[in-house]
């Protein structure tokens, strides 16, 4: 499973804390090892989460601890 993780200012400009997006379609390429090719889907300023916690909720406030 993976899921987005972007900041919703296009839709609600007040808020500036990266949420979850569990429904987010991107476009997968070649397979790296420890790194994904993502051909579509991403704006440039979301992240990519892998290995999806089951406490990971649609919405749900996240914090980035790397890169």
């Amino acid at each position: 499973m993976l899921s987005i993780v972007t900041t919703p200012t296009d839709i609600f400009p007040e808020i500036d804390i990266p949420v979850v997006s569990l429904n987010q379609k991107v476009d997968v390429g070649r397979d790296l090892g420890a790194s994904m090719e993502i051909l579509n889907g991403l704006d440039g300023t979301e992240r990519l989460v892998v290995n999806v916690p089951d406490s990971l909720r649609e919405g749900a406030p996240v914090r980035s601890q790397g890169t």
